[in-house]
């Protein structure tokens, strides 16, 4: 994009850095960015592109907004679009389908089982996935267990999910914090609190 200096493809280029560095204090500006970024990728007919920031739309709308209906929605739209052949090799797909999958659990994970059940069937089985897709898949598989109330599975997949993750401090913050839940449901205040240390320490790596 850089190498023609072609201001559109530049502009397409740059602008999910600059709606990334508003996502904490100006959402909304962060989202009409996304917008921006959606609309320009169809005019270009540069569909990756297109389906990139129809992406980074839902995870605005799930984890900076916090309007589930719309994650949801925007969830789905997507998943449906990167499932045309245009798609086959993008290289995003995996994490299409993870936030698809985080939509339901956050949204209503009892009411949408099934349907959280046959996405990580198919990240599995049918989607290529980076390392930390296949990290963030494992962590949602123990969370999904621990609200059915299967705290002995939930625990399984959550030191599965520790184990993975010891190339990121930041991962494995996460999975002493579902070990430190997990315990502390189980009246194991004790290794709660060591699970909290261990989650504090990387916290400060």
């Amino acid at each position: 994009a850089l190498i023609d200096g072609n201001p559109n493809k530049i502009r397409l280029a740059t602008l999910h850095y600059d709606a990334w560095q508003q996502f904490e204090h100006d959402p909304d500006s962060a989202l009409a960015m996304l917008d921006e970024g959606m609309v320009l990728a169809e005019k270009m007919n540069e569909l990756w592109w297109y389906a990139y920031y129809m992406y980074w739309r839902t995870e605005a709308f799930i984890f900076y907004i916090s309007d589930l209906n719309q994650g949801l929605d925007n969830a789905v739209r997507t998943t449906v679009e990167v499932r045309k052949p245009a798609y086959e090799r993008f290289p995003a797909k995996g994490r299409v389908y993870r936030v698809l999958l985080d939509a339901y659990v956050f949204r209503d994970p009892i009411g949408y089982e099934d349907k959280i059940r046959q996405t990580i069937h198919s990240m599995e089985h049918d989607i290529p996935l980076d390392m930390d897709t296949r990290c963030l898949l494992q962590a949602r598989r123990s969370q999904m267990a621990n609200i059915l109330g299967d705290y002995d599975q939930a625990e399984v997949e959550a030191q599965m999910y520790l184990s993975m993750s010891q190339h990121s401090a930041f991962r494995l913050m996460h999975a002493y914090e579902i070990l430190a839940d997990l315990a502390y449901r189980r009246d194991n205040f004790e290794q709660a609190v060591e699970f909290a240390n261990a989650m504090a320490e990387q916290s400060r790596l």
